[in-house]
This record gives C-alpha cells, sequence and structure tokens, in this order.
C-alpha cells in the first residue's frame, strides 16, 4: 500500500460511522473525502518542484495588495475560512455555494495600551457586484468602501474630510479577492488548520457548534498571535458568529474581531454597490501598485526605513503600521506639520505598499517557503546581513540583505551568511 493510501486507511478508521438508517449522510463524508484525497495526489512530483515553482507564479503580491489598500482589518473576519473534514463542515460548504449575495455586521476593537478604538462595519457583498462597507466610529460614519469588479477598483469616500480615495485593481486583484471573501472558501481555508471542536453553544437563541483555531499562520501578515473561532448553525448549516482575538507589537497591541448577524441570500442588488461620491468631494490619492512582488517588497522596506530609520520589527501588518505611523507623527512634528493633519498622498502610498510587503510575506508563510524576517536584528546599516529570505526552488533561496540588495544563494551560501545552521 502506498504512504498516502496508508494515511487515508488511518484516517477512515479513526471516524467513528453511524450505520444506522440516520446515519447514511456519513456515507456522503467518506465519499468527499476519499475525492478530495485523491485529487490532492494528483499532480504532484516527489522532488517537490512542481509546488515550489507553481507557488512562486501564484504568489504575485499584485494579488493581494488589494487587501492593503481596503484596510484588512474591516475584512479580516472573512479571510480565514476552508473545508475538507467533518461532515457538519462539508455541507456548510455546500449550502454557500448556492449563495450569491449575503451581509453581515462587522465588530473591531484595537487596544494598545490605555487606549481603545472600536469600529462598527455593515458589510454587503454579491458574487457579481463585489463588495459595500459602511464604517462607523462612535456612531458616525467614517469611511464608505466599495470594492468594483466591473470598475477594477476600490473607491473610499470620507465624509468627514469631504475627501475620497481610488485604488486601481487588476483582474488577478479582483479573483484574489473575490477567493479570500467567498464564505465557500473561507471555510475551507479554516478547516485546512489544526482545529479544536468547541461543545454546543447557543448563540441569540440559535443552537451553534463550533472549532477553534491557535495557529501563526491564522494572522500571518496581520498579527503576530491569533486564535480564531467559527461558529455554525445545527439548523441551517451555515455561519453564524466568526471571532478574532490577535496581538501585535510583542502584544502590545490587541484586535478582537467579531462579525454576526449574518443575512445569507440577502437578494443585493447591483445599484446597491454603485459608488456614490458627493460632487463636493476632491480626491485625496489615487493609488496603484506595481504587479512586481519583489519590486513591492522591497520598496515597502524601503519606504519604511526612509520614515524610521529602521525596518519593521515584525512583518505583520498590525505590528508594521503602528510602527511606521509613530514615524510619520514624528516626522510631521519636525516638519511642524499638526499630527492630526489629512495623510498626504505620499504617506497613504506609503502605507499601501508597507502593508502588501507584509502580505507577500505572510504568502510565503503559509506555503511554507522556509521564510524568515530579521528585522528585529538587521538594519539598513547591516548592508551585508540577511534581512530576509525565502526558498525558490529545492536547492536555491532568495535572499534581500540589509541594504536591501537581492541574491540567489544555496544552501550552504545561505548558512555562511545568516551564520548559523538552518533548522531540519
Amino acid at each position: 500500500m502506498h504512504g498516502h493510501d496508508h494515511d487515508f486507511d488511518k484516517i477512515i478508521k479513526r471516524l467513528t460511522i453511524d450505520d444506522s438508517p440516520q446515519g447514511d449522510h456519513k456515507d456522503k463524508l467518506r465519499w468527499e473525502m476519499l475525492r478530495t484525497f485523491n485529487a490532492s495526489k494528483e499532480g504532484t512530483r516527489s522532488d517537490g518542484s512542481a509546488r515550489i515553482g507553481r507557488t512562486i507564479m501564484q504568489s504575485r503580491i499584485m494579488k493581494y495588495a488589494v487587501a492593503a489598500v481596503i484596510a484588512i482589518a474591516a475584512i479580516w473576519a472573512f479571510n480565514a475560512f476552508d473545508s475538507t473534514g467533518s461532515v457538519t463542515w462539508a455541507e456548510v460548504v455546500s449550502h454557500l455555494e448556492k449563495i450569491e449575495t449575503f451581509s453581515f455586521q462587522h465588530h473591531l476593537t484595537i487596544t494598545d495600551a490605555d487606549k481603545e478604538v472600536k469600529i462598527e462595519s455593515t458589510v454587503y457583498a454579491s458574487t457579481e457586484h463585489g463588495w459595500r462597507l459602511e464604517q462607523d466610529v462612535a456612531g458616525k460614519l467614517q469611511v464608505s468602501k466599495y470594492i468594483s469588479p466591473a470598475e477594477k477598483a476600490v473607491i473610499e469616500v470620507i465624509p468627514k474630510m469631504k475627501k475620497y480615495t481610488r485604488g486601481h485593481l487588476s483582474d488577478a486583484q479582483i479573483e484574489e479577492f473575490q477567493r479570500l471573501s467567498d464564505p465557500r472558501e473561507m471555510v475551507k481555508k479554516f478547516m485546512s488548520l489544526k482545529y479544536r471542536e468547541l461543545g454546543p453553544e447557543t448563540i441569540n437563541g440559535m443552537a451553534v457548534e463550533g472549532i477553534e483555531i491557535n495557529d501563526p499562520k491564522l494572522g500571518a501578515g496581520t498579527f503576530e498571535e491569533c486564535q480564531g473561532r467559527l461558529w455554525v448553525s445545527v439548523a441551517t448549516n451555515l455561519p453564524v458568529r466568526v471571532e478574532f482575538d490577535g496581538y501585535a507589537s510583542n502584544r502590545e497591541t490587541r484586535t478582537q474581531v467579531v462579525a454576526d448577524a449574518f443575512t445569507w441570500k440577502a437578494g443585493l442588488a447591483a445599484h446597491q454597490f454603485e459608488a456614490k461620491i458627493p460632487e463636493d468631494y476632491s480626491l485625496l490619492a489615487d493609488v496603484s501598485i506595481s504587479d512586481n512582488d519583489e519590486e513591492v517588497l522591497v520598496k515597502g522596506l524601503r519606504d519604511f526605513s526612509e520614515v524610521t530609520g529602521a525596518y519593521p520589527s515584525q512583518l505583520a501588518i498590525m505590528t508594521a503600521s503602528k510602527e511606521v505611523r509613530a514615524g510619520l507623527i514624528a516626522q510631521r512634528e519636525a516638519q511642524g506639520v499638526p499630527r492630526d493633519a489629512p495623510p498626504t498622498r505620499a504617506e497613504i502610498e506609503k502605507g499601501v505598499t508597507i502593508q502588501a510587503s507584509c502580505l507577500f510575506y505572510a504568502r510565503l508563510v503559509k506555503e511554507e517557503l522556509d521564510a524568515a524576517y530579521y528585522g528585529d536584528k538587521v538594519t539598513p546599516q547591516d548592508s551585508k546581513k540577511v534581512l530576509m529570505r525565502w526558498k525558490i526552488s529545492d536547492e536555491q533561496y532568495r535572499v534581500i540583505l540589509g541594504d536591501l540588495s537581492m541574491r540567489d544563494v544555496n544552501h550552504e551560501e545561505l548558512v555562511q551568511l545568516e551564520g548559523q545552521p538552518l533548522e531540519q
């Protein structure tokens, strides 16, 4: 018996299968697991090079930049789902595949030292027409966000400033955003990580079951640590509540996210996703990001160093954003500019590029390309030290040094550059 087949056999044997007539739905689970397991083996080369090559081709930072443009925290609750496991989650996927429009409430609380900010959002989504987010702080509308596949754009309307911003998207970015925001894909991703089943609970009078995730990959790119929970209705097999608890800046910053009040099959129309920009509003920034992943990565690191004199201590969005904000405030004070003045286009572009760098690093970590980042130790003055590296093939690594130059090295050369053996 082949190794993969043996693994699958062991999984099946651990299942508790109800052979009663009421348990025939378990047969569907057997079939789905077998189909998924076999599909995962097809096209896999024993040397692993096909997987690595495919990963590099698909990890263009361009595909993920849109998440940074639209303020990733606002949609974080829908960035982390996937399903291959139990009967419950298989049924969740099948139900979600039939849904084309939905809405939900999003609650975001960020606590840093003695400060706390709460942002409430109503989110509307359509497979065909895109997304709309209405974001409130202290009961007042702060931002309306529109993600339009037709216009290939993300637009943010800011009433307080009577301004709006526009980010340009490619077909690849639109496709990737839809993949990341599609509940079917979300449930699958959630289930792809190691999880703990939670006992039956009641939420708003509904019987639910849930799972809990404690895995660095769940918050990679946004938090340094993250715990997530997904609660699903027993009656409908649809998500009822999603919870995230993330930490950044060595646990100094805590971000709590709750998504709930889902309305599935909301019947939303096209006009509900059209950006409404009053005639007296002016353009604050018009942002485009290069489709070259490494170019954006290096630019983000360079922009950060120009503001702070260092590199991000961690490539997590919440950490890097906090550190660059402190640097921008210091720059404003030195220039005599009020710290609460509206952001300039240059500041916005720097923020977007830095976030995009974090997202690229998260992709490398997620795909297990042996990525490492040493921004807490390496500075722009350490021109010959390794700032970041990741695997580009079975035999080679791509390395970015402290002076932001780039080179490809083999394993032995990397060991010499880093000055210590790699963990095997």
